[in-house]
């Protein structure tokens, strides 16, 4: 016992206090605790909306409540990769000491960039560009987190090397911070742009149809299965014994994949098929 002890103490604890510092994997969790009270709000309503008692549900439909009981999940939980890059991004940003807001804004839009436009006919055969909903909720998470970190991450590298506009003493703070911010935006929205036009040549369209089908698809098998989920709660509880937060340290690497998880469950309740 003592040995095993020891094993744990000189391989687990270094990699556990590794994983704690890491400041990428602080600040996506810093981003999931942010967009939490959202994925609550919306999934408090789309319990309300399913219960599942028939003449509730009837009535809802009746009266038309159905559809205002469904727009919080729409917004938020439908809408979750959106508000994750922005978390992300805002959390990194300001985690490194730099304007957080700026950083937020600018992964918000390097992610709107890279997700792909849909052609949607209407009744009047009118043809619509907009953006889909498919890489918006659930299944671009990976993307948001991979966008969040990368464009807040050269939003700090271009400012650290000084290539902002700098406005003269005397104009109000909000101008200056907006110029300030400009050039890095623009360089980084660039090179997003490019990144989307490249991914748009391949096979796979884009860059979200490419994470998901070799990243994100196979962690939620391998994390989402039993032998994945003791796993993750024996390190979690090994981690709180040596004194790491484990909450911390383990949901910064199983949220990626199990929150999707989770959305799609919500997903699957929602429609009235069986969890």
């Amino acid at each position: 016992m003592g040995k095993f002890m020891s094993l744990l103490e000189n391989k687990l604890l270094p990699i556990g206090a590794k994983l704690a510092e890491n400041r990428y994997l602080k600040a996506i969790n810093k981003g999931f605790m942010i967009i939490l009270p959202l994925t609550i709000f919306g999934s408090i309503f789309t319990l309300i909306a399913s219960f599942p008692i028939t003449a509730w549900t009837e009535w809802l439909a009746e009266s038309g409540l159905a559809f205002w009981l469904s727009l919080p999940s729409k917004l938020t939980v439908d809408l979750i990769a959106l508000y994750t890059v922005v978390a992300i991004g805002y959390a990194f940003t300001k985690q490194e000491g730099y304007d957080g807001f700026s950083g937020g804004l600018t992964a918000l839009m390097s992610f709107l960039i890279v997700t792909p436009l849909a052609q949607i006919m209407t009744k009047d055969d009118k043809v619509v560009t907009a953006i889909s909903l498919d890489w918006l909720g659930a299944r671009g998470l990976f993307v948001a987190m991979i966008v969040g970190i990368v464009a807040s991450l050269l939003f700090i590298l271009f400012t650290k090397k000084g290539w902002v506009i700098k406005m003269p003493e005397g104009v109000p703070p909000m101008v200056s911070q907006s110029f300030s911010s400009l050039i890095p935006m623009v360089v980084i929205g660039t090179i997003f742009l490019i990144i989307g036009y490249l991914f748009s040549l391949t096979s796979f369209g884009s860059i979200h149809s490419l994470i998901y089908t070799f990243i994100a698809a196979p962690l939620q098998k391998v994390g989402g299965s039993f032998g994945g989920m003791v796993v993750f709660t024996i390190a979690l509880h090994l981690l709180w014994f040596f004194g790491i937060h484990g909450g911390n340290v383990v949901g910064s690497i199983t949220n990626p994949f199990l929150l999707p998880l989770a959305l799609e469950n919500l997903a699957v309740y929602q429609a009235g098929g069986n969890p």
